[in-house]
């Protein structure tokens, strides 16, 4: 009898990912969406805090937004269950004044109130506790070639951090359920066309263009040339499996971030 071949190469790995992984994780499809729509939010957010601190005058003109490694997280996984936490954000942002050479946490900017500094702190700590195979399908789209979702995000928000800043308002920051309700002052504004712009033009057209690339790579059989300086590994097929729920996911739902009144709230959290 002829010797079985399997259809098209991965078939087998897929097969025993789909009939015995996602029966295990029955939530497999549920859990990559979650992910991606925390990356979308956390992105949302930060374009709206990198926007505020530019207007307020806290990040200069000509400065340069570039990506660095994870300096926050705020849980970590289990290695019994092999459950690893995913950082939402790919990647920590700097801030390099024109003419320096040492990057600045935002959070770290002079100025601050605490609440400012531990919202900022938050996002880029904000992890998903997931299957270890979602942190290395994280690991290549974060580092693909030519441009990964490191550049991608830092490029995003460099775009709110330019040209015209928005002056301050005179305007009702509290509602009726605070104590000074009816107080005006002078606060700084996010610019929300420019927020919006910059994430529905930059970030979700090149986001989806760069989980198809990272697709590219683990078919071209060069995923363990991006694993191996983190000491990971993983079955090409199953990252390709959870790198197509990301881009299948990537526009199914705006962030909430992006509504006036969670601008409104943002707003509020800034000026204090």
């Amino acid at each position: 009898m002829a010797k079985r071949r399997k259809p098209w190469w991965g078939a087998g790995a897929y097969e025993n990912f789909r009939q015995n992984i996602v029966q295990r994780f029955t939530n497999f499809d549920r859990d990559a969406q979650n992910h991606v729509i925390g990356r979308n939010q956390s992105v949302a957010q930060v374009l709206g805090y990198m926007n505020l601190l530019y207007n307020a005058g806290l990040i200069p003109n000509d400065a340069q937004i570039v990506p660095s490694g994870a300096r926050w997280q705020s849980l970590g996984g289990s290695r019994l269950e092999a459950i690893e936490g995913a950082h939402c954000l790919p990647c920590q942002l700097l801030v390099i004044p024109p003419g320096g050479s040492q990057g600045i946490d935002p959070s770290d900017l002079p100025g601050l109130t605490q609440a400012v500094r531990e919202g900022i702190r938050t996002e880029f700590a904000h992890v998903t506790n997931l299957p270890a195979l979602f942190n290395s399908a994280d690991v290549v789209a974060e580092q693909c070639r030519p441009t990964g979702l490191r550049e991608v995000f830092a490029s995003t928000c460099q775009q709110v951090v330019h040209g015209p800043r928005r002056a301050r308002e005179n305007r009702l920051v509290r509602g009726p359920q605070d104590a000074m309700w009816g107080e005006f002052r002078d606060v700084w504004q996010i610019d929300r066309d420019a927020v919006r712009r910059a994430y529905r033009d930059t970030w979700v057209p090149r986001a989806e263009m760069t989980y198809e690339r990272a697709m590219d790579e683990v078919e071209g059989n060069r995923l363990t040339q991006y694993l191996a300086p983190f000491h990971r590994s993983a079955e090409p097929a199953l990252v390709l499996e959870v790198l197509n729920a990301y881009l299948k996911h990537h526009r199914a739902q705006e962030p909430t971030k992006l509504r006036d009144d969670q601008m409104d709230a943002l707003e509020r959290v800034f000026n204090g």
